[in-house]
């Protein structure tokens, strides 16, 4: 009996593998096309992980297919196709090989192996000749496997050619002036007695696109604010490699931009920016978006458009089966598809406008077409009420089609808070009344290291990036730069800064001496953010609730920003790997500590929040905690506690300012600490306001990885005869 259905399987199995598999192929190009933009839209971990699955089967479907097809050649039993339509399905495996041009790289270590990539193109194309020369010479589809083999070879030069564009190192373009040739050149006309010199002559400069005056309140332009964003996007693309030296003309410039349109255009453009970014370590952006590549790509539309009528017009075909001529219009169908949807979706790309450029003047009708189109692209920042939404009015505005279909990133600010999770925590029952199911599943997840995942899935809250909070985090950074000026060194010195700047800054309040040196000087980076963060909860859970006085707005904020670090001290420790230290040691110890105090208290419920905040505030604190614990804890929870006290002293609206104001310098201190690499990585899940605050950092001129000079990169040497 198991024999018997073994050998139907098998039968089967042979009959059927190569259909089904191609056509597996030709659907998962379908769903990537369409959904690989979802990455930079919605955090939502599902559509990651359906993505990363589709993205991995997708190359090895087409890989495994095309080894059937090799594999087949010669062998001509019932089951199997005749070498003609084998080899004319080869091609539409190096179609399927070249992938949608919405993903090239699921991330950024992806596009570092563009050689075995290349390696792979050139094994791929031996394997398909191998197969069509096969079938020759009695093949009477040669012609149109011709044709469709050139649009092969050309889908899969152009995925190729993207990893390689986007490769970082290809970032820094070109070394420069060719110093030896130039110095032989100058002793070629000496040796020949003819005055020459080597004199700086000012290269034309590429007219600036950038209209200030006009940016300031026009919302509607979003062409120049896309053309704006490119135009930067081409200036500051070297900070992905951490090496962007900016001639004082281009910072001014920048800077002075940013200054004069506002926070509500300041966003647009750095979304438009980063959408630039995304575009090229990801997508075939930098290799379809040139004269080659657009040429590459009407090559190889028209090769497949030529190949589908050569085998219509065909008149062997009707020897074949039926259905492997439907298995055939239906992978012609698909590719003739999927390329209808790569044109539109290149038309209307962010890249297109900006080739364009100025040529849309000439066709109003076209012109508003494109500026309707942005304006659904564009991100709209809501607006902060304090009466907090429900989760079900979340959900709904974050799913709205707008921002699934159209949307550049997220727009969420996700937050992780430490007195919740602890008492989440002190919730679960103990280890010996755990069921068998549950221990198990905890040891599962443990030992496959998704103990960090599943928590992200069940304990992170998502809040919207409010127009407001927006506002108030521009506001902080250009009073900065304003303070800056052209003054480097102190561009420096206010990056630098994690909360005593403001602290500094503000000294008519007498605490702040003992909060620097208590609770900034004297800690490391990880240990004051959650000193702060602690701080920040307890406060916000004893003070009034939110009202529309200013303090209610900054009470708000400060509580998104504290949950926001303390989440990318947990879930995104690569955002502060250059900076959180010991952060994860602390975190669990102080998470302990909470446990161990909230348990003792009965306060087992996240709905005893405020409770919980009550209770730790009312511990004598009178001796340092530190002093008790010595080095066997890292917990910073009563730490925490003294300084929510001292906090409680100061004035309710003048606490808050300037709490959020310690915030904004915390979240920014990690901004630009950064290097770009965990920045960019996170474009490609849903993006992060810190990336925003790292890019606007460097447009205001204060930054980390930010190297001005006063040498003009607009200038060129030549060769001039001495009068």
């Amino acid at each position: 009996m198991v024999y018997t259905i073994a050998r139907q399987a098998r039968t089967i199995w042979q009959k059927w593998n190569l259909r089904s598999l191609i056509m597996i192929s030709l659907s998962l190009q379908a769903f990537l096309i369409t959904t690989a933009p979802l990455r930079k839209r919605t955090a939502n971990i599902w559509v990651k992980i359906l993505i990363w699955i589709a993205y991995l089967l997708a190359d090895f479907v087409a890989l495994f297919s095309l080894g059937l097809i090799s594999d087949k050649q010669g062998d001509y039993t019932e089951y199997n196709l005749g070498c003609d339509l084998m080899a004319f399905w080869a091609p539409f495996c190096l179609l399927h090989l070249g992938g949608p041009d919405t993903i090239t790289a699921l991330s950024l270590q992806d596009n570092s192996l563009w050689l075995r990539h290349l390696i792979g193109l050139i094994f791929q194309v031996i394997i398909s000749l191998y197969v069509f020369v096969e079938s020759l010479p009695n093949n009477r589809l040669w012609l149109p496997i011709s044709f469709l083999f050139v649009a092969g070879m050309i889908k899969y030069y152009e995925r190729n050619h993207a990893l390689y564009l986007a490769n970082f190192y290809n970032f820094r373009g070109e070394a420069g002036p060719n110093y030896a040739k130039l110095m032989q050149e100058m002793s070629s006309f000496k040796s020949s007695r003819i005055p020459v010199q080597v004199q700086m002559v000012p290269r034309r400069k590429k007219e600036s696109i950038i209209t200030t005056s006009k940016g300031k309140n026009n919302n509607h332009e979003f062409i120049r604010l896309v053309r704006s964003a490119y135009y930067f996007f081409n200036i500051f693309k070297y900070l992905a490699i951490d090496e962007l030296v900016l001639p004082m003309s281009d910072r001014n410039e920048s800077r002075d931009y940013y200054h004069e349109i506002g926070s509500a255009n300041a966003f647009k453009v750095l979304s438009a920016e980063l959408n630039f970014f995304y575009g090229a370590v990801y997508t075939k952006a930098l290799a379809l978006h040139s004269q080659k590549g657009y040429f590459l790509r009407l090559t190889s539309t028209l090769a497949i458009l030529v190949s589908f009528s050569l085998f219509l017009h065909n008149s062997t075909k009707h020897r074949f089966p039926i259905v492997d001529l439907w298995v055939t219009y239906i992978l012609f169908a698909g590719a003739i598809a999927l390329d209808a949807v790569a044109f539109v979706l290149m038309v209307s790309s962010d890249w297109t406008i900006v080739k364009l450029g100025n040529k849309l003047e000439d066709y109003p009708c076209l012109k508003k077409v494109f500026e309707w189109y942005l304006e659904l692209n564009t991100p709209t920042l809501p607006n902060y009420t304090p009466k907090l939404s429900t989760e079900k009015e979340s959900k709904t505005r974050r799913w709205a089609p707008k921002r699934v279909l159209f949307s550049r990133w997220s727009g969420l600010v996700r937050g992780c808070n430490l007195v919740e999770y602890s008492l989440r925590e002190g919730a679960l029952p103990e280890l010996e009344t755990i069921g068998m199911r549950d221990l198990l599943f905890n040891k599962f997840s443990q030992n496959l290291g998704l103990t960090k995942t599943i928590e992200k899935c069940l304990i992170v809250d998502k809040n919207d990036l409010t127009q407001e909070l927006w506002e108030f985090i521009y506001r902080e950074l250009k009073k900065k730069s304003i303070i800056v000026g052209g003054d480097i060194e102190m561009a420096k010195k206010i990056s630098s800064a994690r909360g005593d700047w403001i602290l500094r800054e503000q000294d008519q309040l007498h605490i702040h001496h003992h909060l620097i040196k208590t609770y900034v000087d004297e800690v490391d980076y990880a240990e004051s953010l959650l000193l702060w963060h602690v701080a920040t909860e307890i406060c916000y859970n004893l003070d009034e609730k939110d009202s529309d006085k200013p303090e209610g707005y900054y009470r708000k904020f400060s509580k998104v920003l504290s949950d926001y670090m303390l989440y990318l001290l947990r879930f995104e420790p690569t955002l502060l790997s250059s900076v959180a230290g010991i952060g994860e040691v602390r975190f669990i110890d102080t998470c302990a500590e909470a446990k161990r105090f909230f348990v003792g208290q009965g306060l087992t419920k996240v709905e005893d929040k405020e409770k919980a905040c009550e209770r730790v505030i009312k511990v004598d604190t009178s001796v340092k905690p530190a002093w008790v614990k010595g080095t066997k804890s890292q917990s910073v929870l009563f730490d925490a506690c003294r300084l929510g006290k001292e906090l409680q002293k100061v004035e309710s609206e003048k606490k808050w300012m300037l709490v959020f104001q310690v915030w904004v310098e915390l979240l920014s201190y990690a901004a630009c600490q950064c290097r770009a690499k965990p920045h960019l990585t996170l474009l490609g899940t849903g993006g992060e306001l810190v990336t925003y605050v790292w890019l606007l950092m460097a447009h205001f001129g204060i930054g980390e990885h930010l190297y001005v000079t006063d040498q003009d990169h607009h200038a060129q040497a030549k060769l001039l005869l001495r009068m």
